[in-house]
């Protein structure tokens, strides 16, 4: 697969910068091998990236996580939108395919949103939905509330079907898919890695997920 067919215009993509993934979109293609992206963003911060500096992109479709690594060339202006000129100088390098098989199943799921002072929220706001599949390595639910990829999450995950009586407490996750709501299904579907959960946690996952292929197949 080649970069110049992976990426279109109005992808998400995310930029390393000063140990952190930042969000930012592609605005325009030049040729095979450099496009304009947006200012990355991540929350309230913005990443200021250094001319002639190289930096590891990464962006997701159906089969997987990839990375490359792109050059910036120029800071450039458009409409009075600051963007960055940048240049890909590796080839793509898949870092993360789907592990594990998904199960779609509708589990009860408490994500803790991260606290927001200037909306007065001193703690982590909690919301309570559900699951569409999952797996030991990842899930995707429901949200009335929009992502961004590169969000990090906190999930409590309720393990109550097919005979289970199990909660996982405390999972970090990353959001990598943000897909909008249409008119069959107003919310939005959120696709999260996790990337921090114990092997205790990741085990009993996948039993859950063997047991609900056994009970598919009854």
């Amino acid at each position: 697969m080649s970069i110049h067919s992976f990426l279109k215009i109005g992808d998400k993509v995310q930029v390393l910068f000063d140990g952190k993934w930042y969000v930012t979109m592609v605005e325009r293609k030049e040729g095979e091998d450099e496009f304009l992206v947006s200012v990355p963003w991540s929350r309230l911060r913005m990443a200021r990236l250094d001319l002639g500096s190289t930096y590891a992109f990464r962006s997701t479709n159906p089969r997987g996580l990839y990375e490359f690594d792109c050059l910036i060339l120029s800071r450039e202006t458009t409409d009075q939108i600051l963007l960055y000129r940048v240049k890909i100088v590796s080839e793509l390098r898949r870092i993360q395919r789907r592990r594990a098989y998904r199960e779609n199943v509708m589990l009860d799921v408490c994500i803790a949103n991260p606290p927001d002072p200037s909306a007065g929220n001193a703690k982590p706001v909690l919301c309570w939905t559900h699951t569409r599949n999952v797996s030991e390595f990842g899930m995707l639910f429901y949200s009335a509330k929009r992502y961004l990829v590169g969000d990090e999450l906190r999930c409590r995950i309720l393990l109550n079907r097919f005979g289970f009586s199990e909660e996982i407490s405390d999972i970090r996750a990353e959001v990598v898919h943000c897909e909008l709501p249409d008119a069959e299904d107003p919310k939005y579907k959120i696709g999260v890695v996790f990337s921090d959960i114990t092997t205790k946690d990741k085990r009993l996952l996948s039993k859950f997920v063997a047991r609900c292929q056994r009970e598919d197949r009854l």
